[in-house]
């Protein structure tokens, strides 16, 4: 599986610098039909916590687009909306950074939030996000059943749609739209960058195989690279990168402190091993419905925040100290769970992590398919039709693992979503599309094109070992950033000491496009923060009060 070892030896930072010589021309693209400029009005929706500079407003536009890009003839159109924040003064733009959306299945106006807080960086740029076609507004494929009762929506839109409709909802095709859209929207002299973030790196890769020319600069985060980004591992990747953050705690010198030199890799498979034995004395007096897969999503759920991530292993501890004060701390953090009641380790959770935890849970502003619920208007059948076509079977297996297999992976696993055995026997029923030329490879990309690669090195969504592959295959630079969870740009997640200060992989993604691809400007990776596993910072001990009713994140020896 994917382990950290051997790449530890890499050189993390690696210095291949990319060149800022690139010479990107949205028209410079295989376009199969003229558009029209985008008209850009009032969006159909607000951003309350969108933080907006007077040099910037939100619009939003729509344009008309083939359902087939092979049969752009035929008459039928799908909706393709546009949400930005475009410059108040068009005299002073210079040209559009487009943001493509994870998921699969997240709408492009999602991340507007986080990315207003770019804006100040980017004084002659809009940014413009897409909705991937089948999310958002842009005719969303939509499903109110779920779990594998979603075969009788999918059933039922092809009985009303044909058996043509859904094999149209692919990356390449929404690749295309982009491809078009950026032509479309481009004025004279205007250039064009993209940001693509989780599945948005598959689809901006697949856009740089169809027009490796069109874009200035790139910038890609959490690599979810063509060939490696399979879901049926993604249990198994997870699990890894939690038992990375137990040896970080064996390392770290406050960490092992409180554990009195016992291992945190050995206290976990304690805590796990005694629930599967109905053993673990403070279990059954706290919560008896506790089990291994439920414990299991409420670890995740705290391994996919960057300053939650500490409570994971004081957690384990209280479980197997069971102390009177521990009983009462883990009442408390009870209170702010939802713990889903699992009787098999491989049955369907519909409580993802990000629900589970409701107060004390992360909070991500990038939709990641595999593991957080979908916002409002993202796609779970867009999703589906995706993952089950191009992205299921792990690269280094001919046919999926078993429901046996399956099993035997949940029975040794401490991080789970839960979910490897509904998605398995989805899969299998599912109406799949046929692969095409692009499927599974890696875009060459020109070697005049700035393009960075950023990852955390504890990502929990896309494994870190993708992003090293990645960087080498394409000879690009990748920015490693220590300790990050997914997504490093968006949301909190490589945060720096300097307070109010706008993250570092943001930092340094906005000043990329702002001087279209000059050398990356790295010197806020200096002065990142760092995992408080020792529970010493003023934050980290309003995080355990609200966690466990306590200043103290370990709790009372």
């Amino acid at each position: 599986m994917y382990t950290m070892k051997g790449f530890r030896l890499l050189v993390l930072l690696l210095s291949i610098a990319p060149s800022a010589s690139g010479h990107g021309d949205p028209q410079d693209a295989p376009l199969r039909i003229s558009l029209s400029p985008p008209s850009w009005s009032t969006c159909p929706f607000a951003c309350a916590e969108c933080v907006i500079p007077a040099s910037h407003q939100l619009l939003c536009a729509n344009l008309t687009l083939p359902l087939d890009w092979a049969r752009p003839d035929l008459p039928a159109r799908i909706n393709f909306h546009l949400s930005a924040f475009r410059l108040v003064d068009p005299s002073t733009r210079e040209g559009s950074v487009w943001l493509l959306e994870g998921g699969p299945g997240g709408d492009g106006f999602e991340m507007l939030p986080a990315v207003s807080a770019w804006l100040p960086g980017m004084p002659t740029l809009d940014l413009i996000l897409p909705d991937h076609r089948g999310t958002g507004f842009s005719d969303r494929l939509l499903c109110q059943e779920s779990g594998l009762d979603i075969m009788i929506c999918v059933n039922r839109t092809i009985a009303e749609r044909g058996p043509d409709y859904l094999p149209n909802f692919n990356p390449t095709s929404a690749a295309l739209d982009v491809v078009h859209a950026i032509a479309a929207n481009a004025g004279p002299g205007e250039w064009a960058g993209v940001y693509g973030v989780s599945y948005g790196t598959k689809w901006t890769n697949r856009y740089l195989q169809i027009a490796p020319s069109q874009p200035s600069v790139v910038v890609l985060d959490g690599i979810c690279a063509s060939n490696l980004c399979r879901i049926q591992s993604y249990d198994q990747d997870l699990d890894s990168v939690g038992r990375d953050l137990f040896r970080m705690c064996e390392q770290d010198r406050e960490c092992n402190r409180y554990l009195n030199g016992r291992f945190a890799t050995r206290l976990a498979e304690d805590v796990f091993n005694a629930l599967d034995d109905s053993t673990l004395r403070c279990n059954n007096e706290w919560h008896p419905s506790l089990d291994r897969a439920s414990l299991g999503i409420v670890l995740t759920g705290m391994l996919s925040s960057w300053p939650r991530r500490v409570l994971v292993v004081p957690l384990l501890l209280r479980l197997a100290r069971c102390s009177t004060t521990d009983k009462r701390e883990l009442e408390h953090l009870l209170g702010r769970l939802t713990i889903p009641v699992v009787h098999s380790p491989m049955s369907h959770v519909t409580l993802p992590p990000a629900a589970v935890l409701r107060e004390v849970g992360p909070s991500s502003t990038t939709v990641d398919f595999w593991s957080e619920p979908l916002p409002e208007m993202g796609s779970n059948f867009l999703g589906y039709n995706i993952l089950f076509s191009e992205m299921f079977v792990p690269y280094w297996r001919e046919e999926p693992y078993s429901d046996h297999q399956l099993a035997e992976q949940a029975a040794a696993q401490m991080f789970t979503t839960n979910r490897s055995l509904m998605l398995t026997q989805l899969q299998r029923v599912w109406p799949k599309y046929k692969p095409d030329q692009y499927t599974a490879k890696v875009a060459s990309v020109p070697p005049g094109l700035p393009l960075i690669a950023l990852n955390g090195d504890l990502d929990q969504a896309t494994s870190y070992a993708w992003a090293v592959n990645y960087s080498l295959t394409v000879n690009k630079q990748l920015l490693t950033f220590k300790q990050a969870v997914h997504a490093t740009a968006l949301g909190g997640h490589t945060p720096v000491r300097q307070p109010g200060a706008m993250d570092c992989a943001a930092q340094i993604a906005v000043k990329f496009f702002n001087t279209r691809g000059a050398a990356p400007v790295l010197s806020c990776m200096e002065q990142m923060q760092t995992l408080d596993l020792g529970g010493l910072l003023p934050a980290t001990k309003q995080l355990a009060n609200s966690s466990f009713g306590t200043m103290r994140l370990w709790g009372t020896p």
